[in-house]
């Protein structure tokens, strides 16, 4: 299949659209009916360029997603390259009965899931086999390490929260991922998980309350006889940053719309 030989190339590529740029996203891609759904029709009629289009298109979200969910650049663009795959060989399943956005990323949240069950398991196998061997217990899994492309100014507090993230269950992870780094509305993220809506809203209640709990203890930390070293304002964020999503709401500026619960 054309369309496919040629997205193909562009994974093994991974030419110009690894860039982590912070779009947008809830009015940056149109949902059905619109550009990119033109776009994905006259992909699945073999129109090559627009297939390389819209996969290029998407690239930087799903990495977004990727990233959040395995706390890991590396392992992010080996779960993209995996579902981008998947996504091109399936590609003329799909029957646009959601949005493409919506079917792709639900192919990506699920690569990474497996992504982590295998670490997961890799992990547990490194330590049994550490143990066996009398050597010391060591946690095989990759380090968070600090990503200048995000737009949090202290290192600290973007290795806790990557860390915050990873002890919530990955159920949990997913449905805020989807919500809080995608863009995505309460029945986006139900469409691409496929679960209720009510569950839905109840997994990104349930993150948005462990994830507070942390930012707030973070922001509470004062050293003695010095200023607290981690500062949570909206003066700290991006306007997109997905962290908006759980600080305590003030009442005042552009946080409140996101705190309505």
């Amino acid at each position: 299949m054309p369309p496919g030989q040629s997205c193909l190339r562009f994974v093994e590529k991974r030419m110009p659209f690894m860039s982590d740029d912070r779009t947008n996203l809830r009015t940056a891609m149109p949902e059905q009916g619109g550009p990119v759904d033109d776009l994905v029709r006259r992909a699945q009629n073999g129109d090559a360029a627009a297939s390389e289009t819209i996969f290029a298109e998407h690239w930087g979200i799903c990495l977004r997603v990727a990233r959040r969910m395995t706390g890991s650049d590396a392992d992010a663009e080996d779960v993209v390259q995996e579902a981008y795959v998947k996504a091109i060989m399936n590609f003329q399943r799909f029957d646009h009965r959601c949005a493409f956005r919506t079917w792709l990323l639900r192919i990506v949240t699920n690569a990474a899931t497996d992504h982590l069950r295998r670490r997961r398991r890799k992990t547990m196998l490194l330590d049994f086999s550490s143990w066996f061997s009398g050597g010391p217990l060591e946690n095989a899994e990759p380090s968070r390490s600090d990503d200048p492309s995000l737009p949090l100014q202290n290192a600290e507090l973007r290795v806790r929260l990557d860390q915050a993230l990873g002890e919530l269950s990955q159920t949990t992870r997913g449905a805020f991922v989807l919500y809080a780094e995608a863009g995505m509305t309460y029945q986006e993220v139900s469409e691409a998980l496929e679960i209720p809506l009510g569950t839905v809203m109840s997994r990104i209640h349930s993150a948005r309350k462990k994830l507070r709990s942390i930012i707030e203890a973070l922001d509470d930390e004062t050293p003695a006889g010095g200023p607290r070293q981690v500062p949570v304002s909206p003066e700290t964020l991006g306007t997109n940053d997905p962290i908006r999503h759980i600080l305590p709401n003030t009442g005042n500026g552009p946080l409140s719309h996101n705190l309505t619960w």
